[in-house]
C-alpha cells in the first residue's frame, strides 16, 4: 500500500460491533484503505487463515452490512497481494522513490508528453536521462503517480506508460489485484 499513489491507508481503524449468528460480535478490521470514492475495509489473512470458514462467512456478513454505509469489505490473503508482478514491483518503486525528491521541470513535460501519446515507452519517454539512471528514473514516477503503467509486468523501460491518475472514477493500481474478485 505505501507503493500505490492515491491511496490513504490506517489500520485498525474500528471497532465494528454487528449482530450475527443471534449475537452482538465485535470486529477490528485490520487495514481502512480510501482511495477518492471508494472505502474499503481489509482483513488481511495469510492463505490458509483466509480459507477458514467461520473468516470467510463473517467477511461476506461485514460486506453485506457495510455496503449500503458506502464502505466495501474485502478479506485479503497473502496469496492475492502476490499475483503476477505487483508485489515486486511494489518494493522496487518503493526503494527507488527516492529519486524524485525534488520535481525537476522535465517531469511536467514527461506527463505532457504522455498525455498527447496513446501508447509510449518508458525507455523513450525518459530517454532525457542518463541511461544508468532511467529505470530509477522510472521506478520514481511509478512511486509518486506521475506516470502509470500495468504493473502486473515487471517494470522495465519497455513497458508502455500513461499519464497520472485523472481522479475521473479511476483507481489506482492496487484494485487490479482483485479484479477477478470485483
Amino acid at each position: 500500500m505505501d507503493a500505490c499513489c492515491g491511496i490513504e491507508f490506517q489500520e485498525h481503524p474500528a471497532t465494528i460491533r454487528f449482530r450475527w449468528r443471534n449475537e452482538w460480535q465485535e470486529h477490528r478490521p485490520d487495514t481502512l484503505v480510501v482511495c477518492g470514492y471508494k472505502k474499503e475495509f481489509w482483513e488481511l489473512k495469510r492463505d490458509h487463515e483466509a480459507l477458514d470458514l467461520f473468516v470467510r462467512k463473517r467477511s461476506e456478513h461485514l460486506a453485506k452490512l457495510l455496503k449500503p454505509l458506502g464502505f466495501g469489505y474485502r478479506l485479503v490473503s497473502t496469496r492475492s497481494l502476490c499475483v503476477r508482478s505487483y508485489y515486486r514491483n511494489a518494493i522496487e518503486m518503493r526503494r527507488r522513490a527516492k529519486l524524485l525528491a525534488k520535481k525537476p521541470e522535465w517531469v511536467t513535460r514527461l506527463v505532457e508528453r504522455a498525455a498527447n501519446k496513446a501508447k509510449l515507452s518508458a525507455g523513450f519517454m525518459l530517454e532525457n536521462i542518463s541511461e544508468d539512471q532511467r529505470l530509477d528514473a522510472l521506478c520514481s514516477h511509478l512511486y509518486h503517480g506521475t506516470l502509470r503503467a500495468d504493473l502486473s509486468n515487471p517494470v522495465s523501460l519497455d513497458m508502455h506508460v500513461r499519464p497520472p491518475l485523472s481522479n475521473k472514477g479511476e483507481a489506482p493500481w492496487l484494485w487490479e489485484l482483485f479484479e477477478s474478485d470485483s
